[in-house]
């Protein structure tokens, strides 16, 4: 253990509660304080082990005023961590306005790894794991995440987000819109109630269980080899855009015309 490291980011269980790491119970030993996002879950875990702790209230809610105390207590000398209720801070939970914070300030820390939701559901998926992208959860009003899922559409690869239980019914409606199925669906991870399944249509979507959180992993496999452009068509329609030869070329070049070519084009 570095004792020039004064902060820890320590990964709790997802579930089980005995799915953490012998070196997380360590720190929680040696800390001075923690700082969790709910007491009583964070307790709950540290009861278990037999370790107490002063535990400090750490979340979205008031994560920049938390951040300003957690840099005052490591600065004098105390030995704090970070934690989260369910799996790694800073996925999808506080911590990284911190982490900026600390690199900033040339603060050491430390994180100690740990359960991820994201990355049990991608194994159990048995969707392609050479690329994926995890977007986490989408944007509560609905115009900015229909954008994200217009964004997510041209992403070439396996996609990861969460859920809550209160919307997941209407982002499968939803991803039905943007997406190919399978859907597969997890939630409850290690725990007692786990589920996972496959959504292939959406009647399936009424037999979701609407509890806990829910990771959702989908294909979004776009053979870009097999698209064909009409170089002449497309800059045809940028000249009556009153785009200018040179801005022409460039476009004709990034989606894939060869530089001779887009030249002939152009001066049709």
């Amino acid at each position: 253990m570095n004792s020039n490291v004064k902060l820890y980011f320590l990964s709790t269980p997802i579930g089980n509660i005995k799915d953490i790491t012998l070196r997380a119970i360590e720190i929680f030993k040696i800390v001075d304080a923690v700082f969790v996002e709910d007491t009583r879950v964070t307790s709950k875990l540290l009861n278990y082990y037999g370790i107490s702790k002063p535990l400090f209230i750490y979340n979205k809610d008031n994560e920049k005023i938390g951040l300003g105390k957690i840099i005052k207590l490591v600065q004098s000398g105390k030995i704090i961590a970070v934690t989260t209720d369910a799996g790694t801070p800073c996925i999808s939970d506080p911590g990284n306005i911190l982490v900026k914070e600390l690199i900033r300030l040339n603060i050491p820390f430390e994180v100690i790894p740990g359960a991820t939701a994201f990355v049990l559901a991608l194994i159990y998926s048995g969707f392609n794991l050479s690329s994926f992208y995890f977007k986490g959860f989408l944007n509560n009003k609905r115009s900015i995440r229909l954008t994200e899922l217009e964004y997510i559409k041209e992403i070439n690869g396996t996609i990861i987000i969460y859920e809550s239980c209160h919307r997941i019914k209407k982002t499968m409606y939803e991803l039905f819109d943007f997406f190919e199925p399978p859907f597969f669906i997890c939630r409850e991870l290690t725990k007692l109630y786990e589920e996972r399944y496959y959504i292939k249509n959406k009647d399936e979507i009424n037999d979701i269980t609407e509890k806990g959180e829910f990771t959702v992993i989908f294909e979004n496999n776009r053979d870009y080899n097999n698209i064909e452009f009409d170089f002449l068509k497309i800059t045809t329609k940028l000249k009556k855009e009153n785009f200018s030869k040179k801005d022409i070329l460039k476009i004709l070049k990034i989606i894939g015309c060869k530089r001779n070519i887009a030249y002939k084009i152009i001066e049709t």
